[in-house]
């Protein structure tokens, strides 16, 4: 099932893509100030995710976002400090996360996180084929893959995406020889029970569900 333009709609001000799941309406948009609000405690420099990308040490980092989806990994790491380009192919995906973004420059609470994200229509694997500057100090990589059968659902963000886009393995192991090549560390997103992208990643970072494979050139 495909994203479709024609879903797109105003809701409160805020950029809204309305689907029909089950027999029932869904509204999946991106508020950064809730986010921010929701999220305090998961903004520690000392969490999983901070680590694996190196930000716990340093914060002002250039970090390419190759999978940038619904932005919410990015916006976490323009609040440890990162510089963040996003990429994202998928054109609602992309005017719903340039929505959010100028909507977060009118905030005052959030607007000095959000200028550190530029965000692209873009597919990453050719960009970084095109790609001519220094290096990254870190390639983010959040591939889609096949959801876990499990009695607890995850949230309506990753369900909506879950739904709508596909995982591609192949796709996503091209992508990561392109990005090996173009920075200085690469941070893989997988969930415990699948096995790394590539294998032998040089560390592992654990959670209780997902863990994020570091790679080194």
């Amino acid at each position: 099932m495909r994203l479709d333009l024609r879903n797109l709609i105003n809701v409160d001000g805020r950029l809204t893509y309305r689907f029909v799941k089950e027999g029932q309406e869904w509204d999946i948009s991106i508020d950064f100030h809730r986010d921010f609000a929701v999220n305090q405690s998961a903004l520690g420099k000392k969490q999983l995710f901070s680590k694996a990308l190196g930000l716990s040490k340093k914060s002002d980092l250039r970090i390419l976002d190759a999978t940038a989806g619904l932005l919410g990994d990015s916006f976490l790491m323009s609040c440890w400090g990162a510089q963040v380009i996003a990429l994202e192919r998928e054109k609602v995906l992309y005017l719903l996360g340039q929505d959010a973004l100028e909507r977060g420059l009118q905030n005052p609470k959030i607007s000095s996180f959000v200028k550190n994200i530029r965000l692209f229509h873009k597919d990453s694997r050719l960009f970084l084929r095109n790609f001519q500057g220094p290096s990254f100090d870190v390639i983010y990589l959040d591939p889609m893959f096949p959801p876990k059968k499990k009695r607890s659902l995850p949230p309506k963000s990753a369900q909506f995406l879950q739904a709508h886009l596909d995982g591609d393995e192949e796709e996503a192991r091209e992508l990561f020889a392109m990005a090996i090549q173009k920075a200085l560390r690469v941070v893989v997103k997988r969930p415990l029970g699948i096995p790394p992208l590539i294998e032998r990643p040089h560390h592992q970072f654990r959670g209780k569900s997902i863990r994020y494979d570091m790679y080194l050139p």
